[in-house]
């Protein structure tokens, strides 16, 4: 317990910093908002641009 109390000041000062970074992440809901709609659009890449929006004219007609 004596060793707590040495520590006790030096401990709680990074402890209170550590869960400000954590909480506020956490906390509001637009960081989760962002997080969901990444993993839409990650999802419809990969699969491939769609019909109307084109890259470039020479991909359309290279697929083969």
């Amino acid at each position: 317990m004596a060793k707590k109390r040495e520590t006790g000041e030096a401990v709680e000062i990074p402890e209170p910093a550590k869960e400000p970074e954590i909480k506020p992440a956490a906390d509001p809901k637009e960081p989760a908002a962002p997080k969901e709609a990444p993993n839409s659009i990650p999802v419809e890449n990969p699969v491939g641009p769609p019909p109307n929006e084109v890259p470039s004219p020479g991909q359309a007609f290279n697929t083969y």
